[in-house]
């Protein structure tokens, strides 16, 4: 949930920068680039994505996957079927939502790089919208997990919650 306050309030703070009044090829001294815009839409897509990527070759020592949002939405798809484009199961392709989140990040970047106001507030629209499903995912699973399987650890108690 923090990773996933802080990139919101990262692309909120891309969309304030826009909103100043920015250019992406800004020759006339009065008007300022949009590089500061920019760092911030790409940290915020940093704080969605994280370092460790489930599908990535490269894990730390212990095997680990990462926390951050598109890690977990990775390891959700499987229980759910909504991994990869034709979301069969056994699929081991990334999960549908991250494929269109990434997307989403993509075109927010381009409309932040060309300080397009209407275009980053409706994506950041679209980029709520579907970080949703993966957390809803993992609500279900644990409450799942916690009501029917009566697992009592802390762990399913609080994803549960």
């Amino acid at each position: 949930v923090t990773m996933k306050i802080q990139y919101f309030q990262k692309m909120q703070q891309a969309l304030e920068l826009v909103k100043g009044g920015c250019l992406a090829q800004a020759t006339d001294p009065k008007i300022t680039p949009c590089l500061d815009a920019v760092h911030a839409w790409d940290l915020a897509r940093t704080y969605f994505t994280g370092s460790m990527d489930m599908k990535d070759e490269y894990t730390n020592f212990e095997g680990d996957t990462g926390k951050f949002p598109h890690a977990l939405g990775d390891k959700r798809c499987n229980n759910f079927k909504t991994c990869g484009i034709t979301q069969i199961a056994g699929n081991t392709h990334t999960a549908l939502a991250n494929i269109k989140l990434m997307n989403l990040f993509r075109v927010g970047g381009d409309y932040v790089y060309s300080g397009n106001e209407e275009g980053v507030v409706y994506i950041i629209k679209q980029i709520e919208s579907a970080s949703l499903v993966p957390l809803i995912q993992g609500l279900i699973r644990f409450s799942y997990k916690r009501c029917y399987q009566r697992k009592m650890q802390d762990k399913f108690m609080a994803e549960a919650a």
